[in-house]
């Protein structure tokens, strides 16, 4: 799982076709530990939206769409991929079955679908804090890591892999910003 700080989105009903940036922090979230987001307005309806940062396993890049069930629904169904990159050549201190130690491993590149309820709360100024609620589906390969030096994991460390390995639940939540379009009357 991930904990996250990146762009969390939600376009406000009022102004459904504006576009907007912003940061936030929460766990599953699209944009990686840090990272930047934006969100594109096509229709009252129907926005996109695409992040980018770093994570617990490298970089991840998202795009994604977000789908207002009617223009006046401050609620969002989001839907989009992620990709997170993984790293190679990492040292981790690791039990293993011949005792801890240091392990040379490989993070193996994860695919991820994202499904979620976005929930935007918009003052008057077009900025607004964000909330997001859903599940993070693992797409990548099974084998997720890659022993370089040999070393036979210990139970307790691939647990730990799995709990550092993207997808699960997501719960994020963030502030954003518009940067282009008007409200409407």
């Amino acid at each position: 799982m991930l904990l996250v700080i990146g762009l969390v989105g939600g376009v406000p009903a009022a102004c459904a076709q504006k576009s907007y940036v912003g940061l936030a922090t929460g766990i599953n979230n699209y944009t990686g530990i840090l990272g930047a987001g934006i969100q594109v307005g096509l229709t009252p309806q129907w926005s996109l939206r695409g992040g980018a940062g770093v994570g617990s396993w490298g970089t991840k890049v998202t795009g994604g769409v977000l789908f207002s069930p009617t223009s006046k629904s401050k609620w969002k169904i989001n839907a989009a991929f992620s990709s997170a990159s993984g790293v190679d050549d990492i040292e981790l201190d690791l039990d293993t079955d011949g005792g801890n130690k240091l392990v040379l491993l490989n993070l193996n590149r994860q695919g991820l679908v994202n499904l979620s309820l976005v929930r935007f709360y918009e003052n008057k100024k077009s900025r607004g804090f964000v909330l997001e609620f859903g599940y993070s589906f693992i797409a990548g390969p099974a084998t997720f890591y890659t022993v370089k030096d040999g070393s036979s994991l210990a139970s307790s460390s691939i647990r730990l892999l799995n709990v550092l390995r993207p997808g699960g639940f997501t719960l994020g939540m963030g502030y954003m910003i518009c940067f282009h379009g008007h409200d409407e009357e």
